[in-house]
């Protein structure tokens, strides 16, 4: 309603501010004609005479200098202003019967008093509500204009901007603003949780690496001192430090003692957070691809939580049982044929991108519940051991240094892992579960041809099966495997390219993104030009031609045919 009467008081004419403004409220809603102040003084003294008198007005009076009804005094359920009801109701009110032309119009107006200047738009300003005397402001001159408490002139009508006055309305970029406040948020929750778990990670695991070093190059003391098992010199910073494996005496425990835990606890407690934001809150956009399963992203969501759960619990019961006894090879054995079966259960249900990390973070649960389950509390129990004078469980002890090493083998399968999402060659291709595969045997192979030469057991021999691995990896990701036939047909312009990658693929990858998760463009990338596009030409082959998996989870329906009219104008490019 509001801006109807903006608007005719626009359009109308402005005989000493006398021109009459009908509105849809029952009201006759005027600007009255400037008075000095002794009238307004007098008009004062009758209002609050009748107010508090015993002549008080009832609903419908008017003041007697007012032309119409008085917009200030109350009507039967109308409250004390018909405008303080003139606000922009949902869809399907009164209030969207408005011409949306008149309504634009008058949200660029601003304010509608005296002090608006003419052929100018002005800002929103705030609404407020106005006491009985007059609100000193200053004008342009430097004076001040005075403003009562009408209806028109001291409650702003929704138009004008501000929330407590519109009551509901949101102007119409509100959305927009909140949804580029999330993406800033989610952003820097992105960036902290990564550095952060970084930083814990590379703690982590130098420690572990360091420590399965140092067990291996510790040497009996020479000559043989009391309570020294082992030590090893070393030289670092400019320094000679000795490192001493020894017996505590019972009752005297050291302190202080330094534990190495707090980094394996740190990197999953920020890993989880960061798979959770990119992956489960994302409405699926990373973790399901329609081209993999037809899996919902809340069942997917499941399937990651609970793979982290049971993989953990069926570990440890593995390698508590008989099968671990005497060396562990049969549970070897059979870990890796479950790791096996895992990966390719989870390439065929989940997207090869989501696939790949929930792999590492499966393996890196494991490792963190071995370092807080097993090998914290065998530390413990020696403790306790020390502090009562009698001698620690040695079966505690053995089985958590079976851990660590294991925990060491798994290290760099899961820094591929946590890396991957950067090599769509590799989680993108139709064998994506035995590349994953034979690249955890090249990262384990290399683990353990370095823990052999530092025990000064060298097996170099491991490098051959490592080496095999590597190159059947190479193989399968170069173009000689993944050389798409000869395509034929009549040549393509660039025009119909263009409108392909217009509608499949510029929605994200644009200076001015439109989706709904993406509000930067991914890595960068942006196709709003011809040059941007001619470009990426190689980019755009091995994303949509070759690994087929742009767009991402093929959100924005990518066909076959379009795919192959991306694919003749790359070979036409090419030559």
């Amino acid at each position: 309603m509001c801006a109807r009467l903006t608007a005719a008081r626009r359009h109308g004419t402005r005989s000493g501010g006398d021109t009459l403004l009908r509105g849809t409220s029952r009201h006759l809603c005027q600007r009255r004609p400037r008075r000095d102040r002794r009238d307004r003084t007098r008009d004062r003294t009758n209002r609050d005479h009748r107010l508090h008198g015993r002549e008080r007005c009832r609903p419908g009076d008017q003041s007697p200098h007012r032309r119409g009804p008085d917009p200030r005094r109350c009507r039967p359920g109308r409250g004390r202003c018909a405008l303080r009801r003139a606000r922009v109701r949902r869809a399907g009110s009164a209030a969207h019967s408005i011409p949306a032309g008149v309504r634009d119009a008058d949200r660029r107006a601003g304010p509608v008093d005296e002090d608006r200047q003419p052929g100018h738009a002005q800002p929103a300003q705030p609404a407020r509500r106005q006491g009985h005397r007059r609100s000193r402001r200053p004008g342009p001159a430097g004076g001040h204009h005075g403003r009562r408490r009408g209806c028109v002139a001291a409650l702003r009508c929704p138009h004008h901007g501000h929330p407590a006055a519109a009551r509901g309305h949101f102007p119409p970029d509100a959305g927009r603003r909140e949804r580029s406040v999330e993406a800033l948020i989610r952003e820097w929750l992105n960036i902290g949780l990564r550095w952060v778990h970084l930083i814990a990670g590379i703690g982590w695991i130098g420690t572990s690496l360091y420590f399965m070093w140092l067990d291996a190059s510790l040497t009996k003391p020479d000559p043989p001192r009391s309570r020294v098992e082992s030590e090893a010199w070393l030289l670092h910073s400019g320094g000679f430090y000795l490192v001493e494996r020894r017996q505590v005496p019972p009752g005297q425990l050291p302190s202080p003692i330094h534990w190495f835990k707090w980094e394996a606890a740190m990197t999953w407690l920020t890993g989880f957070p960061l798979l959770v934001l990119i992956y489960y809150t994302t409405r699926g956009v990373y973790l399901v691809d329609p081209a993999v399963s037809s899996v919902t992203p809340g069942t997917a969501v499941l399937v990651g939580i609970g793979l982290l759960v049971i993989s953990w619990a069926v570990y440890d019961l593995l390698w508590t049982s008989p099968l671990a006894r005497e060396g562990g090879r049969a549970a070897a054995v059979l870990s890796w044929i479950l790791l096996v079966a895992v990966v390719y259960a989870l390439t065929h249900v989940l997207s090869g991108r989501a696939a790949y990390v929930h792999v590492g973070a499966m393996l890196g649960t494991i490792m963190v519940a071995n370092v807080w389950m097993r090998i914290v509390p065998a530390q413990r129990e020696i403790i306790a051991a020390a502090e009562a004078g009698r001698t620690p469980d040695r079966t505690l002890s053995t089985r958590a240094k079976q851990r660590s090493t294991h925990n060491s083998y798994a290290t760099f399968p899961v820094i591929f892992t946590m890396l991957s999402n950067h090599y769509p060659g590799t989680y993108g291709h139709p064998l994506n579960w035995l590349i994953l595969v034979l690249l955890i045997v090249v990262g384990a192979g290399v683990r353990h041809v370095m823990i052999a030469r530092e025990k000064g057991r060298p097996a170099d021999w491991w490098l051959v099966p490592v080496t095999a691995a590597l190159a059947a990896v190479i193989y399968l990701t170069s173009p000689a495997w993944l050389a798409a036939p000869a395509r034929g047909g009549d040549p393509v312009a660039f025009a119909a390219v263009k409108d392909v990658i217009d509608r499949r693929c510029v929605s994200c990858h644009s200076r001015t993104p439109t989706d709904d998760i993406f509000r930067i463009a991914p890595n960068g990338v942006t196709f709003d030009t011809p040059e941007s596009i001619r470009a990426r030409v190689e980019t755009i082959r091995d994303r949509t031609v070759v690994l087929k998996n742009m767009p991402l989870g093929n959100k924005t329906g990518m066909t076959d045919a379009e795919r192959s009219l991306l694919a003749r104008w790359l070979d036409e490019e090419a030559r």
